[in-house]
């Protein structure tokens, strides 16, 4: 795997030894509440989701919209679409990403969402000629193509992951929109409303946004970056699709660690990944030491630092 791969990327970040936090206080869930230097509370809680053997839940969300079906400018002159449909492809089929009992949902989404199948990965093949005709009639068949709704699909795929989740809350979850990223029209939620919808599942959510086009001032493409620590995009026509699904694979060996400090009704949410117990710990100190530098919140739980676990 990659050093640069998404949420495992490797900071390099040390907390500053002054700060004097045990850093086995993250070596294991817990949750506390304490007043800082002004009297006001803080309630700090850390979670921790290790892996599991159990079946994993893959929803794949391909933009069907009509960005995606001009020809591109650069590169290989192939439509869009072919190479997001390529990518989601090799995906599922490649490497041992998904197991055979895995299930997977196809989505596709412009100005409506919609689910085009689900499956278990074992039957595949038998899906790929019926989601290939499906989609690229989406650009012919209707006018759903002329919008691009990206925030009401995620919004409308959460409301299923939370459906599942309820009854399968050790399993590993995984959205992957495939998109340019510019979102076209969305009605019933806006990106800080989508965001806040992801980082609600207290759980094994894996999220890998797979993009093609998407311009670098695009707010989306901000807050991805902002949130790297649980977050990933990648460019398919720059990443290859194996080393994609390897990170797929790496996710669903590793440990999942969830920060929430809350004080005043403000919220900080601090997530990583990690190996070992020791090595989630070391990654979450080096984020809050990080993290003081422009978060009050996170300097008063330096503050608190003996808090009294619950």
């Amino acid at each position: 795997m990659a050093d640069n791969f998404g949420p495992m990327v490797k900071s390099g970040l040390r907390p500053d030894p002054r700060l004097e936090v045990n850093n086995t206080l993250f070596f294991g869930p817990w949750r506390a509440e304490r007043a800082d230097q002004n009297g006001s509370k803080i309630t700090a809680e850390y979670t921790m989701f290790l892996p599991t053997k159990e079946k994993a839940y893959f929803h794949m969300l391909l933009d069907a919209s009509g960005s995606t079906w001009p020809r591109v400018k650069t590169g290989d002159k192939k439509r869009l679409y072919k190479h997001l449909l390529n990518s989601f492809e090799t995906i599922v089929l490649g490497g041992d990403a998904l197991r055979p009992n895995d299930v997977v949902y196809v989505w596709l989404f412009n100005r409506k969402t919609t689910l085009l199948c689900e499956f278990e990965r074992k039957d595949f093949k038998g899906k790929m000629d019926m989601i290939r005709s499906r989609y690229k009639s989406e650009f012919i068949d209707s006018d759903n193509y002329k919008e691009t709704r990206l925030y009401d699909a995620v919004a409308t795929v959460m409301e299923k992951i939370k459906e599942t989740h309820k009854t399968n809350k050790k399993s590993d979850y995984f959205l992957v929109p495939f998109t340019d990223g510019v979102d076209y029209k969305s009605e019933r939620t806006n990106l800080n409303n989508m965001m806040n919808d992801i980082f609600s599942v207290q759980g094994r959510l894996h999220t890998f946004f797979i993009t093609i086009n998407m311009p670098a001032d695009n707010e989306l493409h901000k807050r991805l970056k902002s949130h790297q620590g649980e977050l990933s995009y990648f460019n398919c026509e720059k990443a290859e699709p194996n080393e994609i699904s390897r990170g797929f694979n790496s996710l669903r060996d590793c440990i999942k660690v969830i920060l929430c400090v809350s004080k005043d009704k403000n919220t900080i949410r601090v997530a990583d990944y990690g190996y070992s117990r020791c090595e989630v710990a070391e990654k979450m100190m080096a984020a809050v030491a990080q993290g003081i530098n422009s978060s009050s919140l996170l300097e008063s739980f330096y503050h608190v630092r003996g808090i009294d676990k619950k």
